[in-house]
């Protein structure tokens, strides 16, 4: 049994209204849609950050795509819930795709903000060590620890908005 660690958040608060438009939408989306919905959000995401130069717009893009993933991350598990869905390593492909999308989200920033692959490259050394940690503690000692998702995609949005203001 895995047991599960949660940081009180604004997760912590938001989860019963997600949990309410998951049942209205458990019928008609697939779990894996969801979840590839939301890394595609993040893929797309970081391209519009390739481009930001060219069109500052992009910001605002970005800002929406931000939003999509929150949404669809937010859904995926609860819909595979509600539809009865038991796969052995469904937590796992959703821990991936988190990690695939934030790869996606924190490369794209930083490169954006600073034009450094190194100093974007530095970023992702410190983002793999803490998921390996996570990681560990995910499958070693079978504790989910779940903190910061909400507050990092709000904190993202923000980050936007600012670059967008100072273009």
């Amino acid at each position: 049994m895995r047991m599960k660690r949660v940081v009180k958040g604004i997760a912590y608060y938001d989860e019963r209204a997600f949990w309410k438009i998951a049942e209205k939408l458990h019928r008609h989306i697939h779990p894996d849609i969801a979840t590839a919905s939301a890394v595609l959000s993040s893929a797309l995401a970081f391209i519009l950050y390739l481009d930001v130069t060219k069109n500052p717009n992009n910001y605002l893009w970005i800002c929406a795509l931000v939003a999509i993933h929150y949404f669809c991350d937010a859904i995926d598990g609860k819909i595979a819930k509600l539809r009865c869905l038991k796969r052995k390593n469904g937590g796992l492909i959703d821990k991936v795709s988190d990690c695939i999308s934030s790869v996606l989200f924190i490369s794209g920033f930083f490169y954006s903000a600073t034009k450094s692959v190194q100093i974007t490259a530095v970023f992702l050394i410190i983002y793999f060590i803490i998921f390996i940690s996570y990681l560990y503690y995910y499958f070693a000692k079978k504790v989910d620890v779940i903190f910061g998702g909400t507050e990092g995609r709000i904190g993202l949005i923000v980050l936007n908005l600012l670059m967008w203001i100072n273009k």
